[in-house]
C-alpha cells in the first residue's frame, strides 16, 4: 500500500498503511481526502477505495462546537455610546456571567443626562439560558429569567421594578475572548 494525498493542492506521500493510520488518528486523512496510487488514472476521494475503508473507520469524528462551554465565564461590555429614544445619547456598560449549569447572572448600567443631571438605570438579573451554534462562529442565546431595574439621579428616584424577561439574541464570535451582537457592540471575556 502506497498512497499519495493531496493537501492544499500539494501532493504529499507516498504513505504506507501505518502512516495512513497515524494521519487518520490526527484527522489529517479523512474520507473526502483526495488520494492517488500507481495504476490510477485520476485522484479520487479516499472513501471510494475499498482497501482504505478499515483505515478511514479509525478517523475520529470532528469535535462538535460546545456553545455553552464557549460562553461559560464572565463577559464585560462597554462603555458603549447608545442613543436612548426620546432622551438622547447615553453610555451603556454591563457584565454577564454564563455558568456551565445553564444559568446566568446579569448586571447592566445605562447612564444618560436627563433634565440637567446624570440619571443611571441599573438592571440586575438572573435566570436560565441555552446556547446553540447557528453556524460557524455564530451562537443563538435564548434566555428566561427575572430582571430588576432601578433608576437613580435626575432629581427623582423610582422604586425598583422587577419583571419576568425572556427572549433570544445572536452573538458572533470575533475570537476566543470577544463576541459581538448584531448592532456591533462587543463583549470581552474577563474570566472563565
Amino acid at each position: 500500500m502506497a498512497y499519495f494525498i493531496a493537501v492544499n493542492g500539494q501532493t504529499t506521500g507516498p504513505f504506507n498503511e501505518a502512516q495512513l493510520r497515524v494521519k487518520a488518528a490526527a484527522r489529517e486523512f479523512v474520507p473526502n481526502s483526495q488520494v492517488w496510487t500507481q495504476g490510477m488514472t485520476q485522484w479520487v476521494e479516499a472513501h471510494t477505495i475499498a482497501e482504505l475503508e478499515p483505515i478511514l473507520k479509525e478517523v475520529r469524528p470532528e469535535p462538535k462546537f460546545d456553545a455553552p462551554g464557549f460562553l461559560s465565564g464572565t463577559w464585560q461590555s462597554g462603555p458603549t455610546q447608545v442613543d436612548v429614544p426620546g432622551v438622547g445619547p447615553g453610555t451603556r456598560s454591563g457584565r454577564v456571567t454564563y455558568k456551565r449549569d445553564g444559568t446566568y447572572i446579569l448586571y447592566q448600567e445605562l447612564r444618560v443626562m436627563m433634565i440637567g443631571s446624570m440619571t443611571t438605570q441599573t438592571t440586575t438579573g438572573q435566570g436560565t439560558y441555552e446556547a446553540v451554534e447557528q453556524g460557524p462562529g455564530v451562537i443563538l442565546v435564548t434566555f428566561k429569567g427575572q430582571a430588576t431595574m432601578n433608576i437613580t439621579g435626575g432629581g427623582s428616584a423610582m422604586p425598583p421594578q422587577t419583571e419576568q424577561v425572556s427572549g433570544s439574541f445572536v452573538l458572533k464570535i470575533v475570537d476566543n475572548n470577544t463576541v459581538s451582537d448584531p448592532d456591533g457592540s462587543r463583549a470581552s471575556r474577563v474570566s472563565n
